[in-house]
């Protein structure tokens, strides 16, 4: 993960180097040349590591390339350089549509073939086309558990159409000693059926390694595109325990430390609901208060103005209005603070009420 995070970084950082090249007036063509060389050997490093980065570097080249030719009027190189770059084009849109549902209905149409072969001969080949058609999908980056729930229901889908073509088509076929071909029809279907288990858990290692590498990111994709919610969260947290949860994986200790991050997240998150269910209840209380008061010194107001009554006198009734007045806007006051709209460090204005 960090050769690959390491290669990347480098490899941006000398395109950033040849656009500063490209940008001078007077141009430079030995360094740019260099440049462009050390860039290339650079990308085709990436090749066995990550195809996916290699071919979307590889585009990036060759379209700055082109444009250099363009740019000092090379004509032969242009050429040269805007068929490599077309080549280039058509793998990255093959890359940028890996799990495409077309993709993996390119499969299905190929495990399906094999029930309507006249030919048992072909089998090889057939599996050696899935295998081919599968490689591209299972190199390339996974970044969010979508793509990976994505990539694991259809390759389960694919699993169990290889269990259903062992077990009731390739299974019929007889053995023939004096043909190895034959023979080994469900060895290679078999071969197919690790190969994608293998890769399925290696493209998950690979996604739990991402997280880690990268905790605010974790943080984002956990629980930020949901409502924030106390099931919400919690629902979620349950389809990522299911997926990740180590024992499913041998006890592998890059799980463990995953769902540790995402306990601590998932306990963040429901943290700061309940802080803001309680802070919610402690605001509502206090405007519940403030208006009760605001009532009562408005009663006692009317009365007032009244004259007065039998069982309060205007000197009483006087005192209760402002001592009403007074409760009701300690709790306005209150629930303010609570909200952050006022600011706490500031002189008490209820002390200079009272000592008005």
């Amino acid at each position: 993960m960090a050769n690959i995070k390491d290669l990347n970084l480098n490899i941006h950082q000398a395109f950033d180097t040849l656009l500063t090249l490209l940008a001078n007036q007077q141009l430079d063509t030995t360094k740019i040349e260099n440049q462009f060389a050390q860039i290339f050997e650079k990308i085709t490093d990436l090749e066995d590591i990550s195809y996916s980065h290699y071919v979307n570097h590889r585009f990036r080249y060759h379209k700055i390339h082109l444009a250099y030719f363009q740019k000092i009027k090379d004509n032969k190189k242009e050429i040269k350089e805007e068929e490599s770059s077309i080549q280039t084009d058509h793998i990255s849109n093959q890359e940028m549509n890996y799990d495409s549902e077309e993709s993996w209905k390119s499969i299905q149409d190929r495990i399906t073939s094999l029930t309507h072969l006249q030919d048992t001969n072909e089998i090889p080949n057939i599996l050696k086309d899935i295998h081919n058609l599968l490689i591209p999908i299972f190199q390339h980056p996974i970044t969010t558990i979508n793509e990976y729930i994505i990539l694991q229901n259809n390759s389960n889908e694919i699993l169990s159409l290889f269990e259903t073509l062992k077990m009731t088509e390739l299974d019929e076929i007889p053995s023939d000693e004096n043909n190895d071909q034959n023979s080994n029809y469900i060895d290679l279907l078999n071969d197919l059926i690790d190969f994608v288990f293998k890769d399925l858990e290696n493209r998950q290692i690979y996604f739990v390694e991402v997280l880690l590498s990268d905790l605010p990111y974790l943080n984002k994709v956990l629980f930020d595109d949901i409502p924030q919610t106390e099931q919400s969260i919690t629902r979620c947290y349950r389809e990522w325990a299911r997926i990740f949860n180590s024992d499913k994986h041998g006890g592998n200790p890059k799980f463990d430390e995953l769902m540790k991050h995402i306990n601590y997240i998932r306990d963040c998150y429901l943290s700061k609901i309940y802080s803001l269910c309680t802070k919610s209840d402690i605001i509502k209380n206090e405007l519940d208060q403030g208006h009760k008061h605001a009532k009562l010194s408005m009663d006692f107001k009317k009365r007032f103005n009244d004259g007065g009554d039998k069982e309060l006198n205007v000197e009483q009734l006087e005192k209760l209005v402002s001592f009403e007045a007074l409760r009701a806007f300690e709790h306005y006051r209150a629930a303010l603070k609570s909200l952050g709209k006022m600011n706490q460090n500031e002189a008490d204005i209820i002390q200079r009420a009272r000592n008005s």
